[in-house]
């Protein structure tokens, strides 16, 4: 017999009109990226005694600058990684109009290469380079090659186009200006637990408006009036509540 879980869930996606899905590493995870906060994530190993989160900060990459970047070549290389059938569905939902926009917390850039088009990418994207001097772009695929300068000519440094710990988060603003074009929220891989972020929805839960959390760990949210939370795999769940798509 079908979960209930999955017919509530099923009937509230088949309901909504403006779907605005937000992603996190879970499903970045499953496509065959290593994950941070689990017990065994990226945050939870040292390198050359760092702590990643001291690592990743504005402060280590001005002034720890060529550490910082074997720290990005050896741990966070996403060269090869392809969007799984979990992004190719996104993309198919936005093409047909069901999917508005996607929030994603992940900097991989995944959405953008299966097709979807509205992606607002919370804390940016590895996938983009620049000199924060003098703004020159940077090859992606040249800067992740070991012994690569992080020099600009013009004297500044070359940083990915993320966001660092200790910075702001520019597009948490486009961020809620898009939930308020939306009647349901779609959560995918996070823990809803890193701020700001983490407070997409209560946005929608304040306008009594439905939250569907896929998420393999139970969230702050999984009792709130609502939600309809399943614990599970993304892509198992996915299938469940999409069939008609991969039965193509």
């Amino acid at each position: 017999m079908e979960d209930k879980m999955i017919r509530t869930a099923r009937m509230k996606l088949d309901s909504a009109q403006r779907i605005l899905v937000m992603s996190g590493a879970g499903l970045s995870t499953e496509a065959g990226i290593p994950d941070f906060r689990s017990k065994n994530g990226l945050y939870s190993q040292n390198f050359f005694g760092y702590n990643p989160e001291t690592i990743l900060s504005h402060d280590f990459y001005l002034n720890q600058t060529e550490l910082f970047y074997d720290y990005l070549r050896t741990r966070l290389n996403y060269t090869g990684i392809l969007p799984d059938e979990s992004y190719r569905l996104l993309a198919h939902l936005e093409a047909t109009g069901k999917v508005h926009a996607i929030i994603t917390q992940n900097i991989d850039s995944l959405h953008l290469e299966a097709g979807s088009e509205r992606v607002i990418e919370l804390h940016g994207t590895l996938k983009r380079y620049y000199c924060d001097k003098c703004e020159t772009p940077y090859d992606p695929i040249q800067m992740m090659t070991p012994g690569q300068s992080p020099h600009c000519e013009c004297g500044g440094l070359i940083r990915p186009d993320v966001v660092l710990f200790d910075e702001s988060v520019p597009r948490i603003g486009d961020a809620w200006m898009t939930a308020d074009q939306c009647d349901l929220l779609l959560v995918l891989g996070t823990s809803l637990r890193v701020y700001p972020a983490a407070s997409l929805p209560t946005l929608f839960l304040e306008k009594k408006l439905p939250v569907v959390i896929i998420n393999r760990d139970p969230t702050p949210y999984a009792l709130s009036p609502g939600v309809t939370e399943i614990n599970g795999e993304i892509g198992k769940t996915l299938r469940e509540l999409f069939p008609d798509f991969f039965s193509e």
